[in-house]
C-alpha cells in the first residue's frame, strides 16, 4: 500500500502492508465546489452586509491579516473584497485633498498579524494578499512588530492584570477587518477570531502574559469557555474594539486549503459559527490509540520547530504510553525565532529534568511548548523526519530520521509484527480523540 506524505509543497511516498495500516487520517474536508460563492453568500447574509459595512464604515480603515506561517486564504478573499475595498477609499478620495466640507481623505491601511513571529518577508505578502493588492496598496502594506515600542500603544488592562499593549494601527483605526480561518489551537481552543488583534497585533509582553495561562487548568484544544488564554484574548479584543466599526470574515478551510466555509459580520457571532464547522472537520475520532503513529504538520505549519509543536502534540493524542511518535516536517526555516523549546530540552538530562527546571524558572514565550513536549516524552518515543540537523534533535531527546519510509520500518520493526500504524495527515489542524468505550 502506498500512502503520500505531505512535504514542504510536495509529498513523499510510504510503502507500507496494509494490514498495517491502522488507518489514514485527513480532514474531513472536500475540495469547495464554488469558493468565491460560499464567501459572496456570507457577505451578503451577514447583518450589517459587506456592502452595507462599507457605506457607513469611517476612516481611517485597517485589514488584518494572517502572517504566511497560518494557511488562511487571504489572497482568495482579497480577490472577492479587494476591488470593494479600493471603491470605497477612492470614494472617499474623489474630492482631492480635501472635500468641499473639509473633511481628510480616507486612509486605507492592510497589517499583517505576526503575533511574535518575524515580519512577512517580501514575497509572503504577494503569498498573503495576491501580487495585485501586494503591488497595489505595497505603501499600505505592514507587517507587526511585537517588540517595536514606538508602534504600540497602550489600551488597558483585562480582568486577569494583562496590560495591553497593541499596535497603533489598531488604535487610529475606527474600521477594522478581519480575516482569519479557525482550526483546533492546542492551548487557545481555537485559533481565528480575536486572535487576529490579540496576539496578532499585540506587543510581546502582552502576548507572554496571556500565554502564560496557558500553564493553567482549562488551556486545551478545543475548549473556548472556561479557557483562561480565551477568555484573556477575547477581553483585551473587546477593550481595544468597543468604539469601532468591526467587520470580521472567519473561514474554514476545504481540503485544498482553500475557502471551503464561510461566516461574516459580528466578530464574536461569526467566530463562534466558524467553530461549529471546524469542530466538526477537524476532530477525528478513533476507536483506539496506537503503537505508533505518523503525525505530519503540512505546509505551511511546517516552516519551523517551533510550529511543528502543534503537529507533535495532536499526533500524540493517538499514542498508546510506550509508542513511537514519527513526527513528518520540513522545518526550512529551521527552529523558528523563539528557541526556548530547544534551549530548555537540550539543557536538561531528561525529559522529568524539562518538567522540574520549569517549575522554578521565570515563564518566557516557548514554555509551554517545551514542557508539553516533555510530558509526551514521558510517555513515548519522539522520532522525527525534517531537514534538522540531526545532532541538534538528538539533543532533545528526538530520534532523527532522513526518511518517512526508513521511520516507519525501523518503528514496525521494533514494536514486531502485530503492530499498526496511524497516519494523521494533517496533524497541525486535526486532533485526535479516542471514543470513550
Amino acid at each position: 500500500m502506498r500512502i503520500d506524505v505531505s512535504w514542504g509543497t510536495g509529498t513523499v511516498p510510504v510503502e507500507i502492508d496494509s494490514s498495517r495500516v491502522g488507518g489514514v487520517l485527513k480532514a474531513k474536508t472536500e475540495p469547495a465546489t464554488d469558493p468565491g460563492g460560499t464567501l459572496l453568500a456570507a457577505l451578503a447574509k451577514s447583518n450589517p452586509s459587506f456592502q452595507e459595512f462599507l457605506a457607513n464604515a469611517p476612516s481611517p480603515m485597517l485589514v488584518v491579516a494572517n502572517d504566511a506561517t497560518r494557511p488562511t486564504p487571504t489572497a482568495a478573499v482579497m480577490k472577492i473584497i479587494g476591488g470593494d475595498l479600493d471603491r470605497w477609499l477612492a470614494d472617499g478620495n474623489a474630492g482631492g485633498a480635501t472635500t468641499a466640507a473639509g473633511v481628510a481623505p480616507r486612509e486605507l491601511a492592510f497589517a499583517v498579524a505576526t503575533g511574535t513571529h518575524r515580519g512577512a518577508l517580501p514575497h509572503e505578502l504577494v503569498t498573503i494578499f495576491g501580487a495585485e493588492v501586494a503591488d497595489r496598496h505595497a505603501q499600505r502594506i505592514f507587517s507587526h512588530d511585537c517588540k517595536d515600542l514606538d508602534s504600540l500603544v497602550h489600551v488597558g488592562t483585562t480582568s486577569r492584570d494583562n496590560e495591553l499593549w497593541v499596535n497603533r494601527l489598531v488604535v487610529e483605526a475606527q474600521s477594522i477587518v478581519c480575516i482569519n480561518s479557525v482550526e483546533p489551537h492546542y492551548f487557545a481552543g481555537y485559533t481565528g477570531g480575536r486572535k487576529s488583534l490579540f496576539p496578532g497585533l499585540a506587543g510581546y509582553d502582552t502576548v507572554k502574559f496571556n500565554h502564560m495561562h496557558s500553564l493553567r487548568d482549562g488551556s486545551d484544544t478545543l475548549i473556548l469557555d472556561g479557557n483562561p488564554v480565551h477568555e484573556d484574548l477575547d477581553e483585551a479584543t473587546r477593550l481595544v474594539t468597543k468604539d469601532k466599526q468591526i467587520y470580521s470574515i472567519q473561514l474554514v478551510l476545504d481540503q485544498d486549503h482553500g475557502i471551503g466555509f464561510a461566516a461574516a459580520g459580528a466578530l464574536e457571532d461569526s467566530f463562534r459559527k466558524a467553530v461549529t464547522v471546524a469542530d466538526k472537520q477537524f476532530v477525528l475520532d478513533i476507536d483506539e490509540a496506537y503503537d505508533i503513529v505518523v503525525s505530519v504538520a503540512p505546509h505551511p505549519m511546517d516552516c519551523n520547530l517551533y510550529q511543528t509543536n502543534k503537529a507533535i502534540r495532536s499526533g500524540a493524542l493517538a499514542l498508546k504510553p510506550g509508542g513511537i511518535l514519527i513526527v513528518v516536517s520540513e522545518c526550512p526555516n529551521g527552529l523558528g525565532d523563539n528557541t526556548t523549546l530547544v534551549d530548555l530540552l537540550a539543557a536538561a538530562d531528561s525529559p522529568d529534568q524539562v518538567l522540574d527546571d520549569a517549575t522554578r524558572t521565570e515563564y518566557r514565550l516557548g514554555l509551554q511548548q517545551a514542557t508539553g513536549i516533555a510530558r509526551v516524552l514521558q510517555q513515548a518515543e519522539i522520532w522525527i523526519v525534517s531537514s534538522l540537523r540531526a545532532e541538534q534533535m538528538r539533543s532533545i531527546f528526538f530520534l532523527p530520521f532522513t526518511s518517512v519510509q526508513a521511520a516507519v520500518d525501523a518503528a514496525l520493526l521494533k514494536k514486531g509484527p502485530h503492530t499498526k500504524v496511524l497516519f494523521l495527515l494533517e496533524s497541525s489542524i486535526t486532533v485526535p480523540r479516542v471514543r470513550a468505550r
